[in-house]
């Protein structure tokens, strides 16, 4: 550029700058697309996790269909991933256990068929959703896996073929006609509508929410027509029973009930019919069984519990007696037996019990002491509770506990006072920092009042303070500036030199940087001396770190007075000693009236010299 402005009509810059924008667009392109490849990469894997955890979902809530769906589309994203395909062929282990082969067909066609009628009204997702259901069922089938493509395809031309106002065009289009679907309830023609505009724009949000509504619809019919056939189906097979147990066909009974159990596996009445089955059966059993077997039973039992008696296996003692009085429950023998193992057992249970006992109570006085120890004292005194219900004649917990009780109260009530003095302190820096000054000083006494030891509340009003100090005094040094002005300029006026230079020095001590006081000072000087007046001495301004070293050295930590006498005024010198840095305060009263105030040469009020160089009660 800087060669083409030397010479316009130069080719080679132009070609090299013409270089150099094609390698910067070809850069930004490249760019671009690989951002474009990252948020898609992006998209993807949050789809991906999507279907997964939904279908984790629906397999734990053994919703098997809704489950294989959804891995079917992990795998549409990401088909090279093992996890879903595990889960599909777990899912089909079950519905293999749980279904036959002919009713596999029949879900498998009926998923085919939906995905064709959602195919032919362009449902591309509905139609999505029914193959992956139909592949969910028999995996091998080529069909549905050429029909998922053909709906791939589909949609990648509409998305290729759609762009700028015919997009929109056709979106408005599918959007009215999806529309007006809705209004009559053609939820069909609705989804076919809808559906077509997310093909055309799949970012927007309106036909997504205008889906999950349809699916919703949908959803609540399909489940209360799924409920009342639930309810007709479970009560035909309950008559059934209840006819078959009527007619003491307990078999065919039992085979009634559990196929209403089937149905609804929380209803009560098959479970108490079933219960009822089951004691009559076993009423029968054992009204045939004999006598012979009855005693060979009973005398197998006696000689198992006395073997495990006589080696000390209780339970199995216990089991067995238990088992031969069920038998014979008017023999004396195994009752006997059974008194003297449950004896055995309580007296194992306490020996045991004392050692469980004195462990958890030292568990429980540790654990409070520790509690104790880090000021956790609610969680404390809850831990010396429980030790004392562990052993209530022991006096320790006790005493803790009684302790605790005022430490608690006493916390309580610290957390209250510093929980007050917080918020005053907060409010109180809130109005400082909206320069709410009278407020503000309120704020800091009220939580001055509540800890009257800590430093910070009467550290903000002594700066309140002096910040309005200042602004008094701002205000004040103005007009007492242009009161001295004034009558000074009235006196030099008059040819009163003398009274006029000491308005003028009193405004120049106000306003130190003013060139006109000095002027004017200068010129009364001039005249005063044509009378052989004379002039007073002003202070050797000296604002050096050496000056002030040299005075926290030479005097005392504190205050140090001295008096003395230059011509025409009497000088009283305060030297202010903090640390390592000392400060020079001078008092200079003139013996023709003003009185000045220094601070290290420089003028200052008599209200900040009697403030820095008196001793404050």
């Amino acid at each position: 550029n800087e060669a083409l402005g030397l010479k316009p009509a130069e080719a080679y810059p132009k070609t090299k700058l013409a270089e150099i924008d094609k390698t910067l667009a070809d850069a930004a392109a490249k760019d671009a697309a690989d951002k474009d490849k990252l948020a898609k990469a992006a998209e993807l894997d949050a789809k991906y996790k999507a279907a997964i955890t939904k279908a984790d979902a629906a397999l734990a809530a053994k919703n098997y269909d809704g489950a294989k769906i959804s891995y079917n589309d992990a795998l549409t994203l990401k088909g090279t991933e093992k996890y879903p395909k595990d889960k599909i062929a777990e899912i089909d282990a079950i519905l293999a256990k749980e279904m036959g082969a002919k009713e596999l067909d029949k879900k498998y066609a009926d998923a085919v068929a939906k995905g064709d009628a959602a195919l032919g009204t362009k449902d591309y997702s509905t139609a999505k959703t029914q193959y992956n259901a139909a592949l969910g069922f028999k995996p091998a089938e080529k069909y549905p896996k050429d029909k998922l493509a053909e709906i791939e395809k589909a949609l990648a031309d509409i998305a290729a073929a759609n762009s700028g106002k015919e997009l929109d065009a056709k979106y408005t289009a599918a959007i009215a006609k999806g529309d007006a679907a809705l209004a009559k309830k053609d939820y069909s023609g609705a989804k076919s509508g809808y559906n077509e505009a997310l093909g055309l724009k799949s970012a927007e949000k309106y036909p997504k929410d205008k889906l999950a509504e349809i699916d919703k619809a949908l959803a609540d019919s399909d489940a209360a027509n799924k409920n009342k056939a639930l309810d007709a189906k479970y009560q035909a097979a309950i008559s059934k029973a209840d006819g078959a147990f009527a007619k003491k066909d307990y078999t065919g009974a039992k085979a009634g009930y559990n196929s209403a159990l089937g149905i609804k596996p929380a209803e009560q009445y098959p479970k108490d019919k079933l219960a009822e089955i089951d004691k009559i059966a076993s009423d029968l059993a054992n009204k045939d069984a004999s006598a012979k077997e009855m005693e060979a039973k009973y005398a197998a039992d006696i000689t198992k519990g006395d073997a495990a008696l006589a080696s000390k296996d209780y339970e199995t003692a216990k089991s067995a007696y238990t088992d031969a009085i069920g038998l014979k429950p008017s023999e004396k023998y195994p009752k006997d037996k059974l008194a003297e193992v449950e004896k055995a057992l309580a007296a194992i249970a306490e020996a045991n019990k004392g050692k469980d006992l004195e462990a958890n109570y030292k568990a429980a006085i540790v654990k409070a002491d520790a509690e104790m120890a880090a000021k956790n004292y609610v969680g404390a005194k809850a831990d010396y509770i429980d030790a004392s219900g562990m052993k209530p004649t022991e006096q320790y917990p006790k005493d803790q506990v009684m302790r605790l009780a005022g430490l608690i109260a006493s916390q309580a009530k610290d957390q209250a006072i510093q929980a007050k003095y917080d918020a005053a302190v907060k409010k109180g820096d809130d109005l400082l920092a909206k320069k709410d000054y009278t407020n503000a000083i309120a704020a800091y006494k009220e939580a001055n009042s509540v800890k009257p030891k800590e430093p910070y509340p009467l550290n903000k009003i002594t700066e309140i303070n002096n910040t309005l100090d200042g602004l008094a005094n701002s205000k004040g040094k103005e007009k007492e500036y242009d009161d001295d002005i004034a009558k000074g300029d009235k006196l030099f006026s008059a040819k009163d030199y003398k009274a006029a230079k000491n308005s003028y020095l009193d405004a120049s001590l106000i306003k130190s940087d003013e060139k006109y006081p000095k002027d004017r000072i200068a010129e009364c000087d001039k005249f005063i001396k044509k009378k052989g007046g004379t002039v007073p001495v002003i202070a050797v301004v000296d604002h050096s770190d050496d000056f002030k070293s040299d005075l926290a050295k030479k005097y005392p930590e504190g205050i140090t007075e001295e008096t003395g006498t230059e011509p025409n005024a009497k000088v009283t010198r305060r030297i202010v000693v903090k640390g390592d840095e000392g400060h020079m305060y001078v008092k200079k009263e003139t013996s023709f009236g003003p009185v000045y105030y220094f601070k290290d040469g420089v003028p200052i009020t008599e209200v900040e010299f009697t403030r820095d160089t008196e001793v404050q009660e």
